[in-house]
């Protein structure tokens, strides 16, 4: 169990997963005089730059109104402006809207067809002023809850038009290029918010045709599913076209991807250096702990040897976890595992050539480069300043953490080793 909060972690925002499926909640949550967004072009958020360095900009419904499209902004019909419940907009079979089965809700009623995606991020709780669950409106649209809170949305504005767009760029707006490590002076909150608005939006702009057919697809519970365009009640099947078997069962939606990594800082049975490796796609000095992905049918555990005995050659001793983090490029979750090894052993990375460099490092050495003034960092080298033999990532990233909570002793892992963080809190079973 850690003890802080990993950057893009931490979020404080109640996520409501059970309301996505309400077009009612999404509606009156969208409509709401204190819903803030935040947007992202490409993959890049909108910064404000009056509030600091970098801080995401806020901007209201009743700006970002024009760039929506017209109402209904759920539970979309075949145009723009029409409700999926029209009698026009479904099949005899369907009925109207009270009689519709309860697969032909769930295929249209939070559909959103027309318009840029529109991803709910959840209600800031913090600010409970806001209440979204008036008693007319139960129970009907909140069954059984009590909402209030600030509702926060993410805007994929890769499309809009520029004639609707350049109206809310303020002076001091701007999208901002991300990269790991480039907004690292964000707050917890926007880090957060961030890390989840981009995961979701990229998701939606990257996975756009059904699997099963290869029709297009479209949004349902305001970006958290996708569908295949078939299902929808008004899209009659074509002369010989079998049923898209997505319609079927569990297949019914897709989820959002998150994609599992392992991350290891390997160190020396003596506790005293650390394996450190140079991805051939690195900036210049820089070396980070060795990562790589989970495999189909196989375990964290299965992972870490398997990585690092491919990348390093390298066999793992011990085997212990510290945490994990979200990683929104586009959508990972970092696992950190600490372990150990024989640092006598040779270093081999010609199996699968991914590292251009790996060694070990001394505690000594990379104390002096995490007391250097440019010894962390991901951004490229600035020929004006001066720089140590070797750089490691920045606290905003877990391979920072570990490796420098190693160096100074914050974290003991492995059961038998004084004051080990990880034997107390698992009784002592350090071996995986």
């Amino acid at each position: 169990m850690s003890p802080f909060t990993h950057f893009h972690a931490g979020s404080p925002l109640n996520r409501l997963s059970w309301l996505r499926s309400s077009p009612q909640f999404l509606t009156a949550a969208l409509l709401s005089k204190r819903a803030q967004w935040v947007l992202f072009h490409s993959g890049n958020p909108l910064l404000n730059t009056t509030v600091r360095e970098s801080s995401l900009a806020r901007l209201s419904t009743a700006q970002v109104l024009p760039l929506l499209g017209p109402a209904p902004y759920f539970a979309q019909g075949t145009a723009p402006g029409t409700h999926a419940s029209a009698p026009d907009h479904i099949l005899e079979h369907a009925g109207d809207a009270d009689q519709r089965s309860e697969e032909d809700r769930k295929i249209i009623d939070t559909a959103r067809i027309h318009g840029p995606t529109i991803a709910f991020l959840g209600l800031d709780e913090r600010e409970p002023e806001l209440q979204l669950s008036k008693p007319e409106q139960a129970p009907e649209v909140f069954p059984g809850t009590d909402i209030a809170g600030v509702p926060w949305f993410a805007l994929d504005v890769t499309e809009v038009e520029s004639d609707l767009l350049d109206p809310l760029i303020h002076p001091n707006f701007r999208f901002a290029l991300t990269r790991p490590g480039t907004l690292a002076d964000f707050s917890v909150f926007d880090a957060a918010l961030f890390s989840q608005g981009r995961s979701i939006l990229d998701w939606n702009s990257r996975y756009k045709f059904c699997p099963a057919c290869g029709s297009p697809f479209y949004s349902l519970w305001s970006g958290w599913k996708t569908a295949c365009s078939t299902l929808l009640p008004w899209n009659a099947a074509k002369p010989g076209q079998k049923p898209c078997p997505s319609g079927k069962g569990l297949n019914n939606y897709t989820h959002p991807r998150t994609d599992i990594a392992i991350i290891v800082t390997v160190v020396d049975e003596a506790r005293e250096k650390v394996l450190l490796g140079r991805g051939r796609r690195y900036p210049p000095l820089s070396y980070s702990a060795l990562a790589g992905f989970l495999e189909p049918s196989e375990t964290l555990e299965d992972a870490v040897r398997r990585e690092i005995w491919e990348e390093s050659g390298v066999k793992l001793g011990d085997v212990a976890y510290h945490s994990c983090q979200p990683w929104p490029y586009p959508s990972t979750l970092m696992t950190g595992f600490f372990a150990s090894a024989d640092s006598t052993k040779p270093i081999n990375l010609n199996l699968d050539h991914e590292l251009e460099d790996a060694k070990w490092f001394t505690r000594e050495e990379v104390l002096k480069v995490l007391a250097h003034p440019n010894g962390v960092g991901f951004a490229p080298l600035n020929p004006k300043l001066e720089y140590p033999t070797f750089r490691i990532p920045p606290q905003s990233a877990i391979a920072g953490v570990m490796i420098s909570q190693w160096a100074r002793g914050e974290w003991k892992p492995f059961a038998g080793d004084p004051l080990s963080d990880y034997a107390a809190i698992t009784g002592g079973m350090a071996k995986i």
